[in-house]
């Protein structure tokens, strides 16, 4: 089995042991400070499976698993609740071989100091700033990783199998190797959903430094704003301002992240020192970095389907601007017309099923680069129209509120406010055309659109006529009988073209409507679709 085959597979069993949920028999919950004044006095007490749910506060305490598979859980989330390691030590720590039935989750981890591992010529070297976890796989989510700071990993240092999920590292600083994370060998630890940004090394990877030996699964992540800083006497070979692989067998998959906005005044943005074991980047973006992008990478180096500034070589890459919402304000979604939307590849083992913000990660066709799927019906193959604007008065046919929805098709109503739809009639007849208004209660993906027959086009909502009985949620909204049997639920007034106003909605709803119109006679095509958001 090669080494992205043995990744893949250990991967997928720690999955697998994850879903097991590990229900525990007899489980106990305690409270802190309810039950016990400290977390770790907490842990101390707890049984296997037990749950420790700790209130709002701010806590200053380092914590230590002990071994024992048991949650502590910020029951308010990491906005509320904040362990403060006091500048003395890890705030939480992981050693006694801690799996998958340890879980940590909803807190801040900030003011640690990592643990001292040995002494150098220069003085002791800490590790783990953060996250202190050695041959251990726990579970780490919901949490935020800052200000923290150790030689090595400001953020974390980690070995073995843990996952973070849902995580951010932000603000942590290494002055040797690893700003937000430093990894050694042993294990197959997995980046998922999570933030590295604003972390900061003198040395190697200020993002993320792996060293020799080591693994590395990141899906779903967004690396960026990291600066990799190093002193003077550091110059001549510190490298990777977002990721650092040390030479001699580090292997790392890189799936659906966006690297960006990373800064360095040496070295490179993904950077090696020597021969790596297997770097693997697919269905992601690289670009708008401060230095060179990749550099000194060599060993097994698999590209696919990513988008690399300067190019790079690879099945299916792109060297083109993905067009960040706001690059400034550090918003790596893809803007409408991005080069990265529907461009990646859907048969990636490593793909998850949502993207970095929870959306579905596969809409309309085909994965979007990076770590944002663009959810904007805009993006969807199926939502144009194949009526030429220019045939409609210069403008879409269908219109709600006399509005088209501009880019993002999308127009805003106010609970209570009556609503009216009206489609402009094609020139080309000169006679009341034939027309039908479908609706959808929500926006429409992928497995919700169909072709219609003879030609007339692509729509993103599926009129009931072909399939009466298979979505519940959709619907016809008005018609003219010689186009569809089913019943309407608005009957067309004064004129065919015009549905209103309409009985005013008093609760939140999103509704998507598209048309079909008969724009010579016999010849029907799809109109424009809008979605209707009533908040």
């Amino acid at each position: 089995m090669d080494r992205e085959s043995d990744m893949r597979q250990s991967f997928l069993t720690f999955l697998f042991v994850i879903h097991l949920g590990f229900v525990a028999f007899g489980q106990a919950t305690i409270s802190v400070p309810g039950s016990v004044a400290t977390i770790q006095g907490a842990i101390v007490a707890a049984s296997f499976g037990d749950v420790i749910e700790v209130a709002p506060g701010h806590y200053v305490e380092n914590i230590n698993f002990l071994g024992k598979a048991i949650t502590v859980r910020g029951v308010n989330g990491a906005s509320n609740t904040t362990l403060d390691g006091g500048g003395l030590l890890p705030v939480a720590i992981f050693v006694f071989g801690e799996g998958p039935g340890s879980v940590l989750e909803g807190f801040t981890l900030t003011n640690g100091l990592g643990t001292q591992v040995v002494i150098g010529p220069n003085g002791p070297v800490t590790a783990g700033g953060g996250i202190y976890c050695s041959s251990s796989s726990p579970i780490v989510r919901d949490c935020i990783i800052t200000g923290n700071q150790a030689t090595r990993g400001g953020g974390a240092e980690i070995s073995g199998s843990p996952l973070f999920q849902n995580c951010t590292f932000s603000n942590n600083t290494a002055t040797g190797a690893g700003g937000g994370l430093s990894v050694l060998p042993t294990g197959f630890p997995t980046l998922l959903n999570c933030r590295i940004m604003r972390n900061i090394s003198n040395l190697y990877g200020a993002g993320i430094a792996s060293a020799a030996g080591s693994n590395l699964l990141v899906v779903n992540c967004l690396i960026c704003c990291n600066v990799l800083a190093p002193v003077p006497a550091n110059m001549a070979f510190a490298t990777g301002s977002a990721i650092y692989l040390a030479s001699g067998g580090t292997a790392m998959i890189v799936e659906g992240s966006t690297i960006a906005a990373n800064t360095t005044s040496a070295g490179a943005t993904i950077g090696c020192d020597g021969s790596i074991a297997f770097l693997s980047v697919n269905n992601s973006i690289i670009y708008h970095n401060v230095g060179a992008t990749i550099a000194s990478v060599s060993g097994v180096a698999q590209m696919s389907y990513t988008d690399i500034e300067n190019g790079y070589a690879g099945l299916q890459m792109i060297d083109a601007d993905p067009m960040f919402v706001d690059l400034a304000m550090d918003d790596f979604r893809l803007s409408p017309g991005s080069p990265g939307i529907n461009a990646g590849a859907n048969s990636s083992p490593f793909m998850a099923q949502l993207d970095l913000v929870g959306e579905e990660r596969v809409l309309y066709g085909a994965a979007d680069l990076g770590a944002f799927e663009v959810s904007d019906i805009s993006a969807s193959p199926f939502v144009g129209g194949n009526l030429s604007p220019g045939a409609m008065a210069n403008g879409p046919v269908l219109l709600i509120n006399g509005e088209d929805g501009g880019a993002d098709r999308r127009v805003e109503a106010t609970i209570g406010q009556s609503n009216s739809m009206s489609m402009l009639h094609p020139p080309t007849n000169l006679v009341p055309s034939h027309f039908a208004v479908y609706g959808f209660f929500g926006i429409p993906g992928p497995h919700d659109s169909v072709s219609l027959p003879f030609g007339i086009g692509d729509m993103i909502v599926l009129p009931c006529p072909l399939y009466p009985w298979g979505h519940p949620l959709l619907f016809t909204f008005t018609n003219s009988t010689a186009v569809d049997v089913c019943g309407q639920l608005i009957v067309s007034h004064p004129t065919p073209w015009n549905s209103g106003p309409q009985i005013p909605v008093f609760f939140p709803l999103t509704l998507t409507f598209q048309g079909v119109v008969e724009e010579t006679t016999g010849n029907f095509s799809v109109t424009n679709a809008i979605v209707l958001v009533i908040s």
